[in-house]
Order: structure tokens, then C-alpha cells, then sequence
């Protein structure tokens, strides 16, 4: 998991499209939770010119990858408040995500609220790295100690299946070849195109599994401080290759 950062609507969405969710989303307003026409409407929306802007916009913002696990080739439109429960949030640009079909899946209408908030993390308004702490050495996900984030840390953990062993294999390969490839970055004198090149590749934002990446850059721990370091100064250019997901 990793934050995401949404833009707006206007920036994003066509103004066609942008007037076309307005009109419907008023409309949706006046449907009660679970009344039948929400379901009637979602399928309307899906036939119309919008079904192909906003995913492509989805697309753009979390390229590509689902907004929970990280998998690539997510193609569902997820409602992070159910649109079942909160049909007055069902056209809302900003409670679209995108999530691969396990994820989607899993969460269906689940959303618990505590105090009238929501107990699940929204990837594009809650930071990952202040619930999460990932193994390097494993790619296991564990909470982080701090009070009033262990609820909503273990909720999402537990839905989603984030700490499942497949999910942890892949973060610990993605985290283990960045790690070779910093190195590599420090060792040689003068860096190789190719070792700039698989670098950049691999921390290009449309790459899975960043999440881990994501904490190696920003609290690497006493373990890999050195080497990040070192290779910020070898290859300062590396952060901008990253800025879009730092």
C-alpha cells in the first residue's frame, strides 16, 4: 500500500464527464441506502462516454496498480464509501479508487466507522508509512505501535490481505533488488548507464510493491541509512526519477 495523491477533478476529467457525474451524482442524492436504482444507475453510468474517462483518469493517478495492494493491471472503479451505503458519494471523483478484483472483492460494502469515520484506510488521504512498518529482510507488514493507529492499521491489514505470503515475497525480491542496485550505484566509479538505467526502471511510479521502497527511502533505519546516503550523493538524480511517489 502507498499514499496516492489525487488530483482534482478539473485537472483530470474532461468537462463533459465532470458535468455528466454532477447531473448523476444529483440525481443519486436522493436514493436512500440500498435502494434499487443504485445499482440501475452505476449501470447506466458504465454505458455512457464518462466509462471511458474516468478510468483512463484512474489510470493516471494510480497507475495502473490497485490502490490497496499494489498489483498491477487493476481495472475496477472501487467506491471507497460503499456506493450501496453512500449513494450520495457514488459519482464523487474523489471516492473513486482503483483496486484489482481480489481486493474489490474483499472489501464489497465492509466499512466500519468509528465515531462517523472511516476504520479503513483511504490510500489517498491516509500516509501508509504512519500505520505500516514493512521487513526488509521478509516483506512481512506490521503495525506500527503508535495509539489511535493500530484500529484502523490492523482493519486494513486483516480486509485486504496485505500481509499474505505471497504479498510479502514480492515486496521482499522488489526491496532486495533496489537495495543491489543502490549498492551498485556506490560501488562503481563511474556509475553504469545500466545500472542507472535498471535503477530508474525499477523505481519508475508505475512499478508494483513501492510501497516498501517508499520506507527504505524515507526511514531506512540505522541498517541502510549509509548506503541511501551514499547514493544520494553519487546519483542525486535518483529522488526526481522517485518524486512522484516520494
Amino acid at each position: 500500500m502507498i499514499l496516492v495523491r489525487r488530483p482534482d477533478a478539473t485537472g483530470e476529467l474532461n468537462r463533459a464527464t465532470r458535468t455528466a457525474l454532477a447531473r448523476r451524482q444529483k440525481t443519486a442524492n436522493d436514493f436512500p441506502a440500498h435502494d434499487r436504482r443504485i445499482a440501475t444507475a452505476w449501470a447506466a453510468f458504465l454505458r455512457s462516454p464518462a466509462r471511458t474517462d474516468v478510468p483512463e483518469a484512474l489510470d493516471r493517478c494510480f497507475r495502473f496498480k490497485c490502490a490497496y495492494c499494489e498489483s498491477v493491471a487493476a481495472q475496477d472503479i472501487e467506491h471507497f464509501w460503499p456506493k450501496t451505503d453512500y449513494p450520495r458519494r457514488m459519482f464523487d471523483w474523489g471516492n473513486f479508487l482503483r483496486g484489482c478484483k481480489n481486493c474489490n472483492n474483499a472489501k464489497r460494502d465492509y466499512f466500519p466507522l468509528d465515531g462517523g469515520d472511516p476504520v479503513l484506510l483511504d490510500p489517498c488521504q491516509d500516509d501508509p508509512l504512519d500505520y505500516f512498518v514493512w521487513d526488509f529482510e521478509t516483506g512481512a507488514t506490521s503495525i506500527r505501535p503508535e495509539a489511535g493507529y493500530a484500529e484502523r492499521a490492523r482493519a486494513t491489514r486483516e480486509r485486504f490481505r496485505l500481509d499474505q505470503e505471497p504479498l510479502r515475497e514480492e515486496r521482499r525480491r522488489k526491496v532486495a533488488l533496489v537495495l543491489y542496485l543502490l549498492a551498485r550505484v556506490v560501488e562503481e566509479d563511474p556509475i553504469s548507464d545500466q545500472t542507472k538505467r535498471r535503477l530508474q526502471e525499477e523505481i519508475d511510479g508505475s512499478r508494483p510493491w513501492l510501497g516498501i521502497v517508499r520506507q527504505l527511502w524515507r526511514r531506512p533505519g540505522r541498517k541502510y541509512e549509509r548506503l541511501i546516503r551514499a547514493a544520494r550523493r553519487k546519483l542525486p538524480e535518483m529522488d526526481g526519477w522517485a518524486a512522484d511517489w516520494l
